[in-house]
């Protein structure tokens, strides 16, 4: 069995993946980390760094990994996310995963990102942007109670996402996949930026779709997951 360790997007918590936990793929397990002030850990102060949010996560994900063989999958600010906190598991010894899984994202080293400053958006104009990215129910989006106390959950990821200070490292040596949705804005030539973090040849693939297509493409992309961890290979077919 492999252990599949997901790590959420902007204002996600361990309930983002539900859909993900909830599918029948033999030989995968599906389990969500938590980030704090949110989920399971609502009582928990908010982190507004990346490279925090991974740092304390590792406990976490040191107590699922044990003997057992994992994966680590993040979407949008969980590409980050997992890609700063494998670095952690194996500068802390730990067993490294067999694979590095990230959708939703540009390279760690891509500038766009740092250029938004979504997070200090008056609030009509954040709340424009995340019905735009479609990530969100409505129900939270179109209640003010709602919203008010998810507010400062997505102000929070959006500065972490917005000021993280990418630092070049020694490429990992694991595969890396990354999955992007085929009406993403997203330049090309930043995709292609996961190329630096490995010594593998990096596969990058496109699924029908915006930034969350991934609910749409939930068994495409457990079984590719599955068939990279069965297989141990990495194919590039960007395009």
């Amino acid at each position: 069995m492999t252990k599949v360790i997901c790590l959420p997007f902007a204002g996600g918590s361990k309930y983002s993946f539900k859909e993900f936990e909830d599918y029948n793929c033999e030989g995968i397990d599906v389990v969500t980390l938590d980030y704090p002030g949110r989920g399971g850990r609502m009582r928990e102060p908010l982190l507004s760094e990346t490279v925090a949010i991974a740092h304390n996560l590792l406990p976490q994900a040191k107590a699922l990994i044990g003997n057992e063989d994992y994966v680590v999958y993040g979407h949008s600010m969980g590409a980050t996310v997992g890609f700063e906190l494998v670095h952690f598991l194996m500068n802390a010894g730990l067993p490294q995963p067999a694979h590095l899984f990230v959708s939703g994202a540009t390279g760690p080293a891509a500038f766009s990102r740092t250029v938004r400053n979504w997070h200090n958006l008056p609030k009509d104009e954040l709340l424009k942007i995340l019905k735009d990215l479609n990530g969100m129910p409505e129900e939270i989006l179109n209640n003010d109670e709602f919203f008010d106390f998810y507010e400062p959950i997505i102000r929070a990821d959006f500065k972490a996402v917005e000021s993280y200070a990418y630092k070049k490292r020694q490429p990992l040596n694991i595969p890396i996949t990354v999955m992007n949705g085929t009406r993403e804005p997203f330049d090309e030539q930043e995709v292609k930026l996961w190329g630096d973090e490995t010594v593998f040849p990096v596969e990058y693939m496109k699924m029908e779709g915006h930034h969350f297509f991934i609910f749409d493409h939930v068994s495409t992309i457990i079984n590719t997951i599955r068939e990279r961890v069965s297989t141990k290979q990495s194919t590039n077919y960007y395009g």
